[in-house]
């Protein structure tokens, strides 16, 4: 707290040079997965959504109602803003030609994944900046190379979605927050009030892009009642609390005006969000550890580095008991979120991010402090740069080859491809899925990857019912296959994921399976998990001893290096079985 206003002209530099390295990584990989001449949608599960969610606002005819409001709507408009720039540069949709349109969203999906690649690295900008206000360089370079580096932060900056965004603003209101606790004497009322304005307006804009950007408030909150007995304003630090309050819900109506303008649907999304987090996400976190658990032993360590997480943590619990007052401004925000999170039944890596804001400071801060104290103490600065580089591995070295994988042909491309060279030698050669088509389904026809809401449903598998390349087949009951055009909730009930029919009656020539469809595995022999969890397994179990009787491993495609769901988006990973031979012995 002994610089209290150093000159940022230096620091400013250096941080420019910290945001294009960190925008250089990001960029590594951009294009993964988008759409191209084998598929037509994203092979990232989320950015269709968001993209034509984006499309219900109209920003050129003052339309900011998308009618979708599971996030705030500031990513979705900045998308659309992008989305007609890009339409106007590069081309829009054509009628006269029907690929034109998947073809457009994957430049929309580009300019999103940009927007994203910018404010992750600005991110890294804005905490070198703090920890510059805070300790000088030391400390900012340490607490802005974390960001810049931790390889999960670096992953999903490559994606269309809005968790970078809303971390990006959160760290700008602790920021400002950190500037109204460094004000003394010299600072005037005019400019302690633009700062506490700042803060606000950047919370409220977190809160427009994502609700929980809202609690980023709280640091605010914490350096006005630290400073609470400065005379600079003469309002009490409950009044200026208030309005920053006012401020902040101001703003984030601004950036969601549907909040107002179409409140019903509004809290109609916004439970469902709620509900949807309390209450779980299919069975992808089924049996995990709680929250708390999880992402402290989980989405942490392999998010940002073991080594790193660790001395993050031990930097926040020496600076707590050092009384050095930022740590309790940045606890403001840190607190109330990883008890929201930490309680939630879906437990995203990505929920993680706000987090990175506390941790990344307390390294930079440690780092600092050991390089002032000299001798042994620089062990630790020893042991800061390792964790930075990927000793464990972590930080710079798996976010390199986390992003070098992201560039490189994605295994579905690979994978249809040589599908499609054994159907050259079959005419009767089949694929056979275990669930409905989506992201992970290689692309043998283009839309296999189409959101999987009933009325997409029931034209994808008319579309995959036509393409033969090569012919991919699902049981479907007679009564949903007979009435593609008619489905109704009571038909689809009828439908199930690793149905035995699909062998015993369909019998294609080769099942493929995904590690994203294999998640019932896990489940085997465990009482502690819900009675859809081990049902679901009871079929996945009956499956695959029905097919270990007529088929045989054909080889294995992908490489899956991470464990954590949304971490895996850029890691398929297939098992082809093909069906043995008449002839063939069993083995």
């Amino acid at each position: 707290m002994k610089r209290s206003f150093p000159s940022l002209s230096q620091a400013f530099k250096q941080g420019i040079l910290l945001f294009v390295l960190a925008l250089g990584l990001r960029l590594i990989g951009i294009t993964w997965g988008l759409p191209n001449e084998l598929h037509h949608q994203s092979y990232h599960p989320d950015e269709l959504i968001v993209w034509q969610a984006s499309r219900g606002i109209e920003p050129a005819k003052l339309d900011f109602d998308p009618g979708f409001y599971n996030y705030g709507t500031l990513y979705l408009t900045t998308l659309r803003i992008a989305s007609d720039v890009t339409a106007a540069y590069t081309g829009g949709i054509k009628d006269d030609d029907p690929d034109s349109g998947w073809k457009f969203s994957g430049r929309c999906h580009l300019a999103g994944r940009i927007i994203s690649a910018v404010l992750g690295a600005g991110t890294a900008f804005i905490i070198f900046i703090i920890g510059d206000r805070l300790k000088g360089r030391w400390m900012a370079w340490f607490a802005g190379g974390l960001i810049a580096v931790a390889p999960a932060f670096v992953i999903h900056s490559h994606f269309q979605t809005v968790d970078v965004m809303a971390t990006f603003f959160a760290a700008a209101s602790t920021l400002y927050a950190i500037k109204l606790l460094q004000s003394n004497e010299e600072t005037t009322s005019k400019t302690w009030w633009k700062w506490l304005i700042a803060a606000a307006v950047f919370a409220g804009l977190s809160a427009a892009t994502k609700y929980t950007g809202i609690l980023v408030l709280g640091s605010t909150a914490v350096a006005l009642f630290l400073g609470r007995e400065k005379k600079i304003v003469k309002q009490s630090w409950v009044v200026a609390l208030s309005a920053a309050i006012a401020i902040t819900l101001l703003t984030f109506v601004i950036g969601t005006p549907g909040a107002v303008l179409n409140s019903a649907k509004f809290m109609e999304d916004f439970r469902f969000e709620m509900q949807h987090t309390s209450t779980g996400h299919g069975l992808i976190f089924e049996g995990l550890p709680v929250g708390f658990v999880q992402h402290l032993l989980g989405s942490l360590p392999q998010g940002v580095g073991i080594l790193l997480t660790v001395l993050s943590f031990i930097g926040v619990g020496l600076a707590i008991s050092k009384k050095e007052p930022w740590v309790w401004v940045a606890l403001g925000f840190f607190l109330p979120y990883f008890i929201i999170i930490g309680k939630a039944q879906v437990t995203f890596m990505r929920y993680t991010f706000p987090l990175l804001i506390l941790l990344a400071l307390a390294f930079g801060w440690w780092m600092a402090v050991s390089n002032e104290k000299g001798g042994r103490s620089r062990v630790i600065i020893a042991l800061g740069l390792l964790a930075i580089g990927g000793l464990d591995p972590g930080g710079l070295r798996k976010a390199v080859l986390l992003s070098v994988q992201m560039a490189r042909p994605d295994v579905r491309d690979a994978l249809v491809t040589d599908l499609r060279n054994m159907a050259k030698s079959d005419e009767t050669f089949t694929v056979g899925l275990v669930k409905d088509p989506w992201y992970w389904t290689p692309p043998t026809f283009p839309d296999a990857g189409v959101v999987r809401a009933p009325a997409m449903l029931q034209r994808m598998y008319v579309e995959m019912n036509q393409v033969a390349s090569p012919r991919t087949v699902r049981y479907l009951p007679t009564e949903l296959e007979s009435n593609l055009a008619r489905w109704t909730p009571e038909l689809l009930a009828l439908k199930k994921d690793w149905d035995v029919r699909l062998l015993t009656e369909k019998k294609p020539t080769a099942i493929v399976i995904s590690n994203f469809e294999a998640e019932e595995a896990r489940f085997a022999g465990r009482k502690d998990v819900s009675q859809d969890a081990q049902n679901a397994y009871a079929d996945y179990e009956k499956f695959v001893a029905e097919l270990k009787k007529d088929y045989e491993p054909g080889g294995v495609f992908g490489v899956q290096s991470e464990s954590i769901h949304d971490m895996t988006y850029t890691q398929a990973r297939y098992t082809v079985w093909l069906r043995k031979k008449a002839d063939s012995k069993p083995k």
